[in-house]
Order: structure tokens, then sequence, then C-alpha cells
């Protein structure tokens, strides 16, 4: 990866907002895998992903909904990198600075994510000092215990996708670098400690506490709305630059697309279904497409404006 190189995909970057949902989520699916040697090195990548992904989330979170109780000299802001590549993307695809500051950064390690997510709240309040001391300790295991198997499993995570593709071929090293043991002691000692840090959070920070449905609802609508808005300034300009008797054409395929568009948000967003998230994971995917469709829609225009200099 380059320097300064964003490392998630810009459809990713809208799931920070319900991202600790969808890492537990994910760490859950894992245990009905472990069964198989082959797929224990996926489970230990994938695992690590998801705790990264849940630090991010919750680094979006605190900035966005609770920048009153931030840190603002935490080393995080102060070492975040922005590049003009990152600022073009906040200002095309509507991040928040929230967004922009989770994905500025890698978590190579479980205390590098104490650390990080520590000195962006607890210093800037010292009651929450001794909350926060306690996040490993509320977990069913010692808690020194648990958090070398968690720094373990960032080891050999790093080993897996760095190291030799050896590896991979010899079912015994498989089985010496992740039997089916430590593989679920990886799994369960994810689980708690995203359990611990949202107890944290909870008992430390009231308005976390108090977030709602309507909370997220809202934040996804406006989200939508926003890309919703520049679609259709998009739209207007493409017919302006059409010849007349394509306009029609093109005009006839957006309502499809949007057609397609609502039917797809809630198929994508079908594992929601009957539950409180259910509408702002559709509305969170109907943004997702309509982003992707801007970025058909710009290309396209920039192809007009090439035909229009020839």
């Amino acid at each position: 990866m380059a320097p300064g190189e964003t490392p998630l995909a810009s459809k990713s970057v809208l799931d920070l907002f319900e991202g600790d949902q969808y890492a537990v989520a994910r760490i859950r699916q894992l245990k009905s895998i472990t069964n198989n040697p082959r797929s224990r090195p996926f489970i230990i990548v994938n695992l690590v992903s998801c705790l990264e992904w849940y630090a991010r989330s919750k680094v979006k979170q605190l900035i966005d909904f609770h920048s009153d109780r931030i840190n603002t000299n935490a080393k995080l802001l102060r070492d975040a990198r922005i590049n003009y590549t990152l600022l073009l993307r906040t200002r095309n695809q509507n991040f928040s600075l929230g967004d922009i500051i989770a994905i500025s950064k890698n978590f190579s390690s479980v205390e590098d994510i104490e650390e990080s997510i520590g000195d962006l709240i607890v210093r800037a309040d010292k009651k929450y000092s001794s909350a926060f001391k306690k996040i490993m300790s509320k977990m069913r295991v010692r808690p020194a215990y648990a958090k070398d198997k968690l720094e373990q499993m960032f080891k050999v995570r790093h080993e897996l996708v760095h190291g030799t593709p050896r590896i991979f071929i010899y079912e015994d090293e498989i089985e010496a670098l992740a039997t089916k043991r430590e593989t679920e002691t990886y799994i369960s000692y994810s689980l708690e400690f995203i359990a611990a840090y949202e107890d944290f959070l909870r008992s430390s920070i009231g308005e976390y506490r108090e977030r709602t449905t309507l909370d997220m609802r809202l934040n996804q609508a406006e989200r939508y709305s926003r890309a919703d808005g520049r679609l259709s300034k998009l739209e207007q300009a493409i017919i302006k630059r059409l010849p007349a008797e394509q306009a029609p054409t093109f005009a006839k395929s957006q309502r499809a697309w949007k057609l397609w568009r609502g039917r797809e948000a809630e198929l994508q967003a079908i594992h929601w279904w009957g539950g409180t998230g259910q509408i702002p994971a559709i509305i969170g995917e109907m943004t997702s497409l309509t982003l992707d469709r801007i970025r058909q829609l710009e290309s396209l225009l920039r192809m007009l404006d090439q035909l229009d200099d020839r």
C-alpha cells in the first residue's frame, strides 16, 4: 500500500456508521467454519479485519456524534494522513470528519486500538481513566492472558498476509499456525473484547448509550438526500449535453435504474429484515448504490465533454 493510501473502498466507508454491528455479525459467522483447517488462515485474517473495522467505526462515531468529549490533542488526530485524493473523495462522496480520520488510520495491534481510542476520549476527561482501565478486566478470562492472545492473533495475521506461501501448501504448517482450539479462542476473545469496549462506552458516555434507531435513520437519510441531489444535478447536465433524440433514452434508463436501486437495497439489507435497523440499512445501501451511479455518470459526462472538444 502506498504511503497515505487509504485501505478501504468508497462503498465500505459508508458502512462505518454501523461498522461495529457488521464486525460482530461477521465474527459470529466465522464460528461455523473452524473445523476446516484450510479455512483457519482466512478466519484469522477476517478476525483482525473485523477488530480494525470495529475500531474505525468507534473513531467515526465518537468524532461525529460526541465531538465535545474528544481530546483535540489526541495523537490519532495529529497523525491523520490526509492527502489530496482523500480530500477529493470527501467532497465527492459526502464523507464526514469521522470518516476521514477513521479511514486514515491502520491499527497494527490490540494495544494500538486501546491507545488510539483511549487517547481520543480518556485524556479529554480524567473521570474516564479508571473506567477505561477496566475494559479488559470485564472479560471472563485473565485480562493479560486475553490481551496476549489477541496480540498473538495480530502477529499470525501479519505472517499470513506478508509471510511465505509455504504456510498454505502443507496441512501440518497450517495446523501448527492455527489449531481449531486456538482459532476458536481468537473468535471468543475478539467478541469479548468488543463487548467490553461497548460496556465502557455506554457506562462512560451517556449520549452514546442513548443513541437510537432514529439517530441512525436520520443520519443515513441525510447522506442519501445529499447523494441523490448530486445525482439529479448530473442527470440534468447530461441531458443538456446529449443530442435531443438520445435524451429520452437516457431518462428511461435512469427511471429503470432507480427502480432497480430500491429493490437491490432491500435485497442487500435482508439480514436486517424485521429489525429496528432495517430502514437505516436500506437507506445506507441506496446511498452506496447512488454513489456508484454518480461515478458512472461522471465518467459519461467526461466522455461527452471530450466529444464536444473534438
